[in-house]
């Protein structure tokens, strides 16, 4: 699937052949990238893309019209539209940025998600991107424009409901609508549940998986991310040595909510990292969330050094 500057968005399948109902026609250049998913869940791909007559398209994949759509902005659309359920209704938005200023989500019946649209104060020629940047378990929308600026707005969407969640898919840019293959996580942390009150203990486990040919120098730290606070560092380890072919390590620590220091309620997480110590390159980092319905304190961990 690709955009034209002949006004048109173009359907192949692998040997060359035109996808029956392809191409469609817009009413400019396209020059927005096509993002593909079950927009409305019906189990079949739906397309989204921008084009300068200052319109997203949305098309079945069979080339019929999503109803609804288009949806018009007030300038070019060059930015490529992201796909993911950023409100958790359970159902698929479409969020994409535009020349005129705004970041647009609609949901997939072409109404304006409750919010939106965002402005900045520049073009929005970027690409949104989902994803969990602060380990809350909750989606963010993060995108550039004209006016120097980054912007990311805070969505009450999980990350397990993004269709199309960046620029071609996915970090690889692969451009294929379908699952990467699971990466290993060298370091992994969970709790032994999700929701704790004051006096309770939470049970933070840390697994170490490394396998490589080759042996890596690290320190394990770990924090504790409060509601709208930088992390504390419970815990920071001596310099050690992941050996090859395999490297494991395990642990599991109790954290006692009532003692010592005081934290807010609310959601939590732990966020356990791997980090080289002569170049402070993250090697892996992992996070585990969890919720406090009081107002607990923490208390500064010891762990056995791997």
């Amino acid at each position: 699937m690709v955009g034209s500057d002949n006004y048109k968005v173009y359907a192949w399948h692998h040997d060359g052949t035109l996808v029956t109902g392809w191409p469609k026609i817009t009413g400019y250049d396209v020059w927005s990238s096509p993002a593909l998913g079950d927009i409305d869940g019906d189990g079949d791909i739906e397309i989204v893309v921008g084009s300068y007559d200052n319109k997203v398209y949305a098309w079945h994949h069979d080339g019929t019209s999503v109803t609804g759509w288009p949806k018009i902005t007030d300038d070019w659309v060059f930015s490529s539209p992201a796909l993911g359920d950023i409100d958790g209704d359970g159902d698929i938005e479409i969020v994409v940025g535009s020349d005129d200023y705004k970041v647009y989500a609609w949901h997939h019946d072409g109404t304006s998600v409750t919010g939106w649209p965002k402005i900045t104060g520049g073009y929005v020629s970027s690409s949104p991107a989902l994803g969990d940047i602060d380990g809350d378990g909750d989606i963010e929308v993060v995108v550039g424009s004209s006016d120097y600026k980054v912007y990311a707005w805070d969505c009450s969407g999980t990350t397990g409901n993004i269709e199309w969640g960046t620029f071609h898919h996915d970090v690889k840019r692969t451009g294929l609508y379908a699952p990467l293959p699971p990466v290993p996580k060298v370091i992994s942390v969970v709790t032994d549940k999700t929701n704790y009150t004051l006096s309770e203990t939470v049970y933070v486990t840390l697994e170490i998986n490394y396998s490589a040919e080759y042996p890596v120098v690290t320190v394990l730290e770990l924090e504790l991310k409060e509601p709208c606070d930088t992390p504390d560092l419970l815990y920071k380890s001596p310099w050690f040595i992941m050996t090859p072919p395999v490297f494991q390590w395990n642990a599991t620590v109790p954290i006692h909510i009532n003692d010592s220091m005081w934290v807010s309620g609310g959601w939590h997480s732990f966020i356990a990292t791997l980090i080289e110590p002569n170049t402070g390159r993250v090697i892996w980092k992992d996070s585990a969330c969890f919720k406090i319905d009081d107002l607990p304190e923490k208390k500064r961990v010891e762990l056995e050094t791997p």
